[in-house]
């Protein structure tokens, strides 16, 4: 199974993702990719170590595939792994937004105004969002975090938030 964040790297070294999708499959499918084993790409997963979502740092790179193409080298790798953690970094939000429309995020007690067609990964600490518009999701609900109102489409998908007693 996919799991946050999975991408694609090509063989000339550029690496493919989706805010909307961590399937491989799906990647694959929307560039219309040849997979016949031929190599010329390969799954991986950049997973945060014991779920710290909000430290870029803590992410490492996996493959998910059982071997590798011969072009798939250490630099490769690297530069990979340095690609996909500013990538992470531009997604994690600790301060207030009015507004985030499109894109994937995680917040980490920050303070939303509102989402419209936003992906949140996960809210973790005390995060907020006054509205969720469109087709905007939280994947995973942490600590006491909260949403406001949720329009048209929205969704929350895993409540793991601490229960008051």
């Amino acid at each position: 199974m996919c799991q946050f964040k999975s991408a694609l790297v090509l063989k000339n070294g550029d690496v493919i993702h989706s805010d909307w999708t961590d399937s491989h499959e799906d990647l694959i499918d929307m560039l219309e990719l040849p997979d016949k084993g031929n190599g010329g790409f390969v799954r991986v997963e950049f997973v945060p170590k014991d779920n710290k979502y909000a430290d870029a740092k803590s992410y490492a790179l996996k493959i998910d595939q059982p071997d590798t193409p011969e072009w798939w080298t250490t630099t490769l790798a690297e530069r990979t792994t340095d690609y996909m953690r500013e990538i992470i970094k531009r997604m994690i939000i600790k301060t207030e937004k009015k507004c985030l429309v499109g894109g994937s995020y995680i917040l980490d007690g920050a303070k939303i105004g509102r989402c419209i067609h936003a992906n949140v990964i996960v809210m973790l600490g005390s995060s907020n969002v006054g509205m969720m518009r469109e087709s905007s999701k939280v994947g995973v609900m942490l600590g006491s975090s909260n949403v406001g109102v949720m329009l048209g489409s929205s969704k929350v998908g895993e409540d793991k938030r601490e229960k008051k007693a």
